[in-house]
């Protein structure tokens, strides 16, 4: 339904189903976690005690991700060794991941922005600064733009003492794998939950402190990315470089059709497998889940 198309009319009945129940997920999300929130004074915290109970739940947290992991890739690889689209609460979709040679793409972009209005950014990741002629890379970083994102580290779990644990698909009993999925699924998440509100607290307790170091926990920048227009880029490519970048969604939106078409005979796509877990909403019908039970917690009518 995310990728349907919502602004056609009439809207289909599962588009009218599915609109409907946003209104009603909103609100049960919202009465489970508004007992759940707690706020904190970043001055009275205690980041002794933050770090104690961090580094308490890490091996636990460890094995919790690791379990949940294994079961993930397990029932992946036999939908995918099997062809099964549908497995229980599981989907398996494929991604199609394209890519297109820069000189091809800026050529495109060049026809249908000849003045160079607009800006056809991709990224420019290391490997493709060593396509570039002798001063490509200081041009890319002039004409470009690089993006510097704060990055919060603490304390990581020790490598676990014994070796990667294995699942075994049963085909026989899907229901029953996808509710050990889910509990799997549980513990994991409360476990990573809690984790990241203690990241939480402490980041806000060192901001406040002015600190970018605190026992195991640090805050510091990250590798700064750089993009830079298409068009850019292949100007600095040394001859009989023909390196390939990804193929943005928004560069399609102002290309012809006979664009597109032209484009497609250079594309190269890698068709990846895209794993899904969607268990059930509710047995409950819509009518019966709607107002008249809202407020039955509250004792209201």
């Amino acid at each position: 339904m995310q990728r349907a198309d919502w602004g056609q009319r009439p809207l289909s009945a599962e588009q009218l189903d599915y609109a409907a129940w946003d209104p009603e997920w909103c609100y049960r999300v919202h009465r489970r976690l508004d007992p759940l929130v707690r706020s904190w004074d970043p001055a009275a915290d205690d980041p002794a005690a933050i770090q104690s109970r961090y580094v308490e739940i890490l091996p636990a947290e460890r094995d919790a991700s690791r379990w949940r992991t294994a079961m993930w890739d397990a029932i992946k690889a036999f939908m995918a060794s099997g062809s099964h689209e549908r497995f229980a609460a599981f989907l398996l979709q494929t991604r199609v991941v394209r890519k297109v040679p820069i000189r091809v793409l800026a050529a495109a972009v060049a026809e249908v922005d000849p003045m160079g209005v607009a800006e056809f950014a991709v990224a420019v990741p290391s490997a493709l600064l060593a396509a570039l002629r002798p001063g490509g890379e200081a041009a890319m970083r002039e004409a470009g733009r690089e993006t510097i994102t704060p990055r919060f580290r603490g304390p990581r779990a020790a490598r676990a003492p014994d070796g990667k644990p294995s699942y075994v698909v049963s085909a026989g009993d899907p229901d029953a794998i996808a509710a050990e999925y889910a509990t799997a699924w549980h513990d994991h998440r409360v476990l990573e939950s809690e984790g990241q509100e203690l990241k939480d607290r402490m980041r806000a307790w060192m901001e406040h402190a002015r600190l970018k170091l605190w026992g195991e926990f640090e805050i510091s920048d990250s590798a700064p990315r750089l993009a830079a227009d298409v068009r850019a880029v292949a100007e600095c490519l040394r001859d009989g470089e023909e390196p390939s970048t990804g193929l943005p969604g928004r560069f399609l939106l102002t290309f012809s059709p006979q664009q597109v078409a032209a484009l497609s005979e250079y594309v190269d796509g890698t068709a990846l497998p895209i794993l899904r877990w969607r268990p059930d909403r509710s047995v409950e019908p819509l009518e019966v889940a709607q107002s008249r039970e809202w407020h039955a917690e509250d004792g209201s009518d």
